[in-house]
């Protein structure tokens, strides 16, 4: 698996219990629109962990890397990528 399609990780979003992501922008702030918070964050890391097959670390766990569907998409590839190399 190279890249991750935004669909999935919208699938994977609503299947962690995020919801109302039908009508979010891809680069729009879940953060600030109030649908991601720190609470569900760790239901949306364990999801994304188990369908995409990463492993995402604590350290990992920024506004940079979660704020939107497109910085996650971002932050999947580059993850695969480097599972890829190992």
């Amino acid at each position: 698996m190279g890249s991750v399609e935004v669909a999935e990780i919208r699938q994977a979003l609503n299947e962690a219990g995020v919801e109302d992501l039908d009508e979010v922008a891809d680069n729009e702030s879940l953060l600030e629109g109030g649908l991601l918070d720190s609470l569900k964050l760790i239901d949306v890391v364990e999801e994304l962990q188990a369908r995409f097959k990463v492993r995402i670390k604590a350290k990992d766990l920024t506004p940079t890397h979660f704020d939107s569907l497109s910085s996650m998409k971002a932050f999947l590839d580059q993850l695969l990528i480097g599972s890829e190399k190992s």
